[in-house]
């Protein structure tokens, strides 16, 4: 089973989308999958569901800083620099590709904080839309796990 397949469906599961990618790599990268699971709650639909950052790239964001992230005194800044050319690269692959990298855009304004939207994320099957980007945040991270 792939990253992108284990993530869908953790997310198809209940979790978020947030959640769903790190799960994919958690192992991986050092992390129970309970741990995990707790951290990235709070990053599912944009950010506690404000709509910001898309859940589903804080994810992979996170899974990135698990793999090359500064873990102690002992490491120097270009540990850090490592990690942040690696998600901007990530960041820049999923705005071209997605279209955004914000929520709220990649769900056409649909805003989840009202009943609403919720609503219309429901009758307008944007769950695709999420599961797409779960997918590709998914396939991204790994290319920058890969690469360099």
């Amino acid at each position: 089973m792939t990253r992108a397949e284990k993530a869908v469906e953790k997310n198809k599961e209940g979790y978020n989308c947030a959640q769903s990618v790190l799960y994919a790599f958690a192992a991986d990268c050092g992390l129970d999958a309970e741990t995990g699971m707790a951290l990235s709650t709070g990053f599912g639909a944009g950010i506690g569901r404000t709509q910001g950052i898309c859940g589903a790239a804080s994810g992979a964001v996170m899974a990135l800083g698990l793999k090359y992230g500064k873990r102690n005194d002992t490491e120097g800044r270009e540990k850090i620099e490592d990690c942040y050319n690696r998600v901007q690269e990530f960041l820049r692959a999923f705005a071209a590709e997605a279209g955004s990298t914000q929520c709220r855009e990649l769900l056409s304004g649909c805003d989840l904080s009202t009943e609403e939207g919720k609503a219309y994320f429901k009758e307008h099957n944007l769950k695709e839309t999420c599961l797409s980007c779960i997918r590709l945040s998914c396939d991204l991270a790994q290319e920058a796990m890969e690469e360099k």
